[in-house]
């Protein structure tokens, strides 16, 4: 059977609810403060094994009060931790303020995301057809080394460049699903792109940097729904729901395609079910725990 591995940040989310988001130099009052388990690596992980999906995670934590927490929140998903390592650094940690309208900021401190060296992913067992997820929260020289002995071995590639930052073309070369939202893409193709942008405008931008006719670019349109653009293009509709929270939606998103490729070939399928699980993602407060499980989309 093959598995998911997920290669990224494992993150404490310090989460604090306002009525609405403060503007520059501005302070607001809070109305609630919490500690959830999050990062965007641990958030996919998370999305795949409540897809009842054999899921490897590998990162980094602390020493400190949040490494045993949230160590211990990825034992019981279910998520195997052979390859989650220790260093002297604090865990990674990100500060959320999230509105009443679900929008939110978020200010990410590395800690010891930024220790997981790609050394420390050679011995990961990956196989022909495993699927391989990163991210832009870890180094990015792991990132490239993953997924270069991914490709080796004869797994899917699939990478969510966030924070968003210059991909290099030696990584695009072996990417072979890229999943990024409409503001994400339009840092990419060097274009303005929002949620007023209309599908075909983003269907034209994904497809002028994709490298390769064989590979796929998703981008996620919020309430919108997605887009496939490969050899066709295809939108899939989104879900219209009363969101609370959409810290982990684009995460939800990307872990349920993948945990689907390995169940499904149709990559639109993937994406309608990914939509959904996002959708019922947002509908809850906080990342990981807020990631739907498998009766959940298929009841």
């Amino acid at each position: 059977m093959n598995k998911v591995i997920v290669v990224g940040s494992i993150n404490m989310d310090v989460i604090t609810r306002v009525a609405r988001l403060p503007q520059t130099g501005e302070t607001v009052s809070g109305y609630s403060a919490e500690y959830l388990p999050g990062g965007k690596g641990l958030n996919q992980a998370a999305a795949c094994a409540k897809m009842g999906i054999e899921t490897i995670l590998a990162g980094c934590l602390g020493q400190d009060v949040f490494a045993d927490r949230l160590y211990d929140f990825i034992k019981k998903l279910g998520i195997k931790t052979d390859y989650i390592r220790r260093c002297d650094k604090e865990s990674g940690t990100a500060f959320i303020n999230v509105a009443e309208n679900g929008q939110n900021t978020i200010v990410v401190v590395p800690g010891s995301n930024a220790e997981l060296s790609a050394d420390k992913i050679a011995v990961l067992p990956i196989d022909r057809g495993d699927v391989v997820i990163c991210q832009f929260e870890i180094p990015l020289n792991t990132v490239m080394e993953t997924f270069a002995k991914a490709k080796k071995a004869g797994a899917t590639t699939l990478l969510n460049p966030s924070p968003i930052r210059h991909i290099p073309s030696d990584l695009l070369a072996v990417t072979d699903i890229l999943v990024v939202n409409e503001t994400e893409l339009g840092f990419l193709c060097g274009k303005k792109l929002s949620e007023q942008t209309s599908a075909e405008e983003i269907a034209a931008a994904a497809n002028n940097i994709r490298p390769q006719e064989s590979q796929t670019i998703i981008v996620t349109l919020g309430s919108r729904g997605a887009l496939i653009a490969g050899q066709d293009v295809y939108f899939a509709e989104g879900h219209k729901v009363n969101a609370i929270d959409t810290v982990g939606a684009g995460d939800c998103f990307a872990g349920v395609v993948a945990a689907r490729l390995l169940t499904c070939k149709d990559l639109r399928e993937c994406v309608r079910t990914a939509n959904l699980a996002a959708s019922i993602c947002v509908t809850r407060k906080g990342a990981a725990p807020a990631m739907p499980h498998h009766d959940e989309l298929f009841s």
